[in-house]
């Protein structure tokens, strides 16, 4: 990086934060977007995508075992919400200690936008097979 753009950015951190808030915003958003169309695809089995991911779950069930099962459902768990938010607590009061407004802020954010996911995945009739936790 030149000097000038040091001087720069040094002078303008506000504007530095908000550009990477809104690039990460528009990655984020064009990311759900992308997800949300290879799962509809998968759901609906349109593409040959939603083939592969039912040949790929025939394929675990056929060779799965008890123990298999239950590191399965572990890492599963790992992602619910209670974890989740346990997490995300213990990595804001780190970021309160560090003093990392910004990166608490994105915290936030991410967090806000992962518990309206969540939210939405209530709203939204489930469509696991009969005998999946």
């Amino acid at each position: 990086m030149s000097l000038g753009a040091t001087v720069r950015t040094q002078r303008m951190p506000g504007k530095v934060f908000l550009l990477r808030l809104v690039l990460g915003a528009l990655v984020l958003i064009t990311s759900a977007w992308l997800f949300g169309s290879l799962a509809e695809d998968v759901v609906n089995k349109d593409a040959p995508l939603g083939t592969i991911d039912l040949n790929v779950a025939t394929w675990l069930h056929s060779h799965a075992t008890p123990a298999w099962t239950e590191l399965m459902f572990f890492v599963s768990d790992l992602g619910a919400p209670l974890t989740v938010m346990a997490m995300a607590s213990v990595t804001a009061m780190f970021l309160l200690w560090k003093r990392q407004r910004d990166q608490l802020l994105l915290l936030v954010v991410a967090e806000t936008a992962w518990s309206l996911g969540e939210a939405a995945g209530y709203l939204a009739p489930s469509r696991l097979p009969t005998g999946v936790r």
